[in-house]
């Protein structure tokens, strides 16, 4: 079969597609006849070896597919070949066939496109967890993405009574840019949004902040200072842009 193999850890340079053999499905296992292979931020870390090393180059990377059942390995009851499937898995996606755990599998509907279903493995959990138990969103609640040709910024508000940020302000639980070399500016941008944003709500100051603990560290926004409010924020956002690089 032919498969994305890395010789070694680094580069992306270091892949090249190559034939290998078919991996062969153990007891609890199902090969499956990949479709699409999912490509996100682990496996960028995986190919740098991070957080370890526990493969020894070559081999074939690739933790998430999306196909058809090609075998089903001993001991594993409710999958037959044929069957479509999404799964995550250690590492042998980007190849034509994958082994994966039968006890990860996840049975893809007939009315699902497969490349559909590899958002529903690892993306779509997380943005769900950043939404709502990160930044709290809830009923009433008011996201506000700030948005040109494509995403740059966004930012998640509390306002008025009834919310965490309490009558007449508008509390920015969240905010984040893209990093590079235009991230302070963008920044700046973002926060205009949200003044506008409160305006429009009838709210008469912004706050921003952190929670740590119980406690809460607000920064609040006058007409020309932005200090409070910046230094609040950017605990939050230096590390998701450092993360990022």
């Amino acid at each position: 079969m032919r498969a994305a193999v890395l010789q070694d850890y680094g580069s992306v340079e270091n892949l090249g597609v190559a034939d290998v053999p078919c991996p062969d499905v153990g007891p609890g296992e199902l090969r499956v006849r990949v479709a699409f292979a999912g490509l996100r931020y682990g496996d960028v870390m995986a190919r740098h070896g991070i957080p370890s090393r526990w493969q020894e180059p070559p081999f074939v990377p690739g933790q998430e597919v999306a196909g058809v059942v090609d075998a089903v390995g001993e001991g594993v009851t409710g999958w037959s070949p044929g069957d479509r499937v999404a799964s995550t898995t250690l590492t042998g996606g980007f190849a034509e066939q994958a082994v994966v755990a039968a006890a990860q599998a996840q049975r893809v509907p007939d009315h699902v496109r497969l490349d559909q279903a590899l958002v529903y493995l690892v993306n779509l959990p997380v943005a769900y967890l950043l939404v709502r138990s990160w930044g709290e969103v809830g009923d009433g609640d008011t996201v506000l993405l700030h948005d040109g040709d494509r995403l740059v910024g966004m930012a998640v508000c509390h306002v008025g009574a009834g919310s965490e940020a309490g009558s007449g302000a508008c509390y920015v639980k969240f905010a984040a840019v893209r990093p590079g070399g235009n991230a302070a500016d963008t920044f700046e941008r973002l926060l205009d949004a949200c003044e506008a944003f409160a305006g429009s709500r009838g709210a008469e100051r912004l706050v921003g902040g952190v929670s740590d603990g119980l406690q809460q560290r607000p920064g609040h926004l006058g007409a020309d200072d932005r200090s409070g409010l910046k230094q609040a924020l950017v605990l939050r956002w230096q590390p998701i842009n450092t993360r990022r690089q």
